[in-house]
């Protein structure tokens, strides 16, 4: 038999350990309101120059980084012993834009061909793959 000391000392300790959780949860917090993810996807044609580069078009949305809503695009696209990428800015502002990126070497030519692209900027990054229809 626990002796009746241990037993109050117990039944005293409970709400001394949950009080402090019960509020903590009933307590209206500063919750941070979170930022949409930045979003990047890849259209699934490609524009086939004469110098063997392709033009791939991406849309995406990204937040602005504290240093203003400038941001940065990567592409790489690949074919079966060919390669290339393409860099270039991306405007940050949380609103829905379209970019064209030369990507270079290849030679690419007429098929298919994988695609990899990226945005980022200081709080929000996305990236994907894709296959695309070199034409």
């Amino acid at each position: 038999m626990i002796p009746t000391f241990a037993r109050r000392a117990a039944a005293a300790a409970v709400p001394l350990i949950t009080l402090p959780v019960i509020m903590l949860a009933a307590a209206p917090g500063t919750a941070q309101a979170s930022a949409p993810a930045a979003t990047i996807h890849i259209q699934s044609q490609a524009q086939l120059l004469a110098n063997g580069s392709v033009v791939v078009t991406v849309g995406y949305t990204c937040n602005p980084a504290f240093f203003g809503p400038s941001g940065g695009l990567f592409v790489g696209v690949q074919q079966p012993g060919k390669f290339g990428f393409a860099n270039g800015t991306a405007v940050c502002d949380d609103h829905q834009h379209t970019a064209m990126l030369d990507v270079a070497p290849g030679p690419f030519t007429p098929g298919n061909a994988t695609a990899q692209a990226e945005v980022f900027s200081g709080n929000s990054t996305a990236t994907t793959s894709a296959e695309l229809k070199v034409s």
